[in-house]
Parts: C-alpha cells; structure tokens; sequence
C-alpha cells in the first residue's frame, strides 16, 4: 500500500507497513524524504471526507494527533494513494518533569477514630 506525502510543493511516495506505528512511519518519512535529522513531524491528512471502515479509527481530514504515535497502522481505515502533508514542530529541548518525587518520605498509618463515626 503507498501513500503520498507533500513537502514543500514536492510530492513523494512511500510504502505502508501495516505492522509499523504512526512513529515509526514519520521516522521513515524525516530519513527517506526529508533528508533532516532532530525534527519532529505531523502529519495532515489531506481529504473532502472521513475514512471510515468498521471497527478501525476513523481518519479525518487534518492534523492527526500525536496521540496516536504509538498505535499500529492497521488499526486505521487505510487505502491506497491517501494523500498526507508533512508539517515540521520544533521538538522540544529538554524534557519537563511533570512530577517531583522525594526520597524517604514517611507514611503515617492510617488510624481510625471510631469517635467521628455516629452510633448505629
């Protein structure tokens, strides 16, 4: 199966592997046609309508979401000669550390006060 990818007014094809994921698929497309390396891509699906087929992930006309990265292709409702825009994101420098975790922390014990609790 290919697809089609945009770039800067060219147009590439490239083959779809069912088993790969979407990042693995955007890998492919920065090293085969991109030629750049420590960039970042998303991918718009460039359509009038939905792709529908029952019991896969519609794909609609847009951007699709990076959550979707780590999903196989073959949950998708794919066909031949889709036509996809590569739009490059500056990748981010560091990562953030979304929670602080600290060492030798104490856990209290629960204790239950049966004072708080009305009579029966």
């Amino acid at each position: 199966m290919k697809i089609i990818i945009n770039f800067e007014s060219k147009s590439s094809n490239i083959d779809l592997n069912l088993f790969e994921t979407f990042l693995e698929l955007k890998n492919k497309i920065i090293k085969n046609i991109l030629n750049k390396e420590n960039i970042y891509i998303n991918l718009k699906f460039i359509s009038n309508n939905p792709i529908r087929i029952f019991g896969k992930y519609v794909i609609n006309p847009g951007i699709i979401s990076s959550n979707y990265d780590n999903e196989k292709l073959s949950k998708f409702s794919f066909k031949n000669n889709l036509i996809f825009e590569a739009i490059i994101v500056k990748a981010p420098t560091k990562k953030i550390n979304k929670y602080i975790f600290t060492k030798n922390k104490k856990k209290e014990d629960f204790k239950l006060n049966l004072d708080e609790f009305p009579p029966l």
